[in-house]
Order: structure tokens, then sequence, then C-alpha cells
């Protein structure tokens, strides 16, 4: 069956080229947006709308260990 695909999924998030490409120039560390666009010679809402992609499956994910924490946390205490 094949994958829906949605930007809450990791690999749907990365499979975009230029989001690899971002994540290419984050290797080294972090940078600011306006280099970003510089480097990789993109719009600057190219750059941030892909960013807002990756930042968005990684709240995702943070998300979803806080509910499983609170779930482990309320069946202990009973």
């Amino acid at each position: 069956m094949a994958r829906s695909p949605t930007t809450s999924d990791v690999f749907n998030a990365i499979a975009e080229v230029r989001r690899r490409e971002i994540l290419d120039a984050l290797m080294e560390g972090e940078k600011a947006v306006g280099t970003i666009v510089a480097d990789l010679s993109l719009s600057q809402p190219q750059v941030s709308k892909h960013l807002r992609v990756i930042w968005n499956e990684r709240l995702d994910r943070i998300d979803d260990y806080l509910k499983e924490l609170q779930e482990t946390e309320s069946s202990s205490d009973t």
C-alpha cells in the first residue's frame, strides 16, 4: 500500500529536494535564514516555508513524547 504524502511524516518532509539542501546547509550548525538564502540562492519565503515544515515535524515528535510520558505517569499512579 502506498504511503499518504503528509508533511507530518518525516520521510515525506525530507523527500523534497530543497529541504534536503537546507538540511545539508545546517549540518555545520545553526545559521540565520538570511545566510541560508544567500548560500542556496533561494528566496526568504521559500527557506522559511521549508524550515517551518521541518520544525513542525520536530514539535509533533516532542508532543508525542510528552503524551507518552503523561500516559506512563498516569498508569504508574494507579
